[in-house]
C-alpha cells in the first residue's frame, strides 16, 4: 500500500470515532469498520488500522495483527475501489478497521472477515447514494 493511502492524522481518527461527525460503521465478528466520505478530486480510499491495548496486550502482537489486517485489506481493496469509481463523484472514503478480539485470529479468518466487511460496506455506500 502507498503511504498516501494510509490515515495518519489523529484528528481524522477522532472524527471517525465520533458518531456525530457523519461516520458510518459496519460490524463483524471481531472487526468493526468505520468510514465516511470526503471531498476528493479522484476516487481514493484512505485506510487506518486500530488494535487497542484493551484487546491485545503486547505491542509485538498488536503490530502482528496490524500487518495481517493490512495484507488482507491490500488483497481486497479492489472491491472498494471498484465501487468508489462509479458510486461517488468527486469523493473519496476514509476508513478504519478496528480489531476487537482478545484472541489471535488466523490470517485466513481475518481475510474472510475483511472481505465480508468490504462487501457490506459497498452495499452501505450504495444505500447512502
Amino acid at each position: 500500500m502507498k503511504r498516501s493511502s494510509m490515515l495518519k492524522s489523529s484528528k481524522i481518527f477522532a472524527e471517525l470515532f465520533d458518531v456525530s461527525k457523519g461516520a458510518y460503521s459496519v460490524k463483524g465478528k471481531f472487526l468493526t469498520v468505520k468510514f465516511r466520505l470526503f471531498p476528493s478530486e479522484k476516487p481514493q480510499a484512505k485506510v487506518g488500522f486500530v488494535v487497542g491495548k484493551r484487546w491485545v496486550k503486547r505491542a509485538v502482537d498488536r503490530n502482528f495483527v496490524k500487518r495481517r489486517l493490512r495484507e488482507a485489506y491490500r488483497q481486497q481493496q479492489f472491491i472498494l475501489v471498484k465501487d468508489l469509481s462509479y458510486l461517488v463523484n468527486d469523493q473519496g472514503i476514509e476508513l478504519i478497521f478496528i480489531y476487537r478480539s482478545r484472541h489471535m485470529i488466523s490470517s485466513r479468518e481475518i481475510f474472510v472477515e475483511v472481505s465480508e466487511l468490504m462487501l457490506r460496506m459497498s452495499h452501505r455506500l450504495r444505500s447512502i447514494q
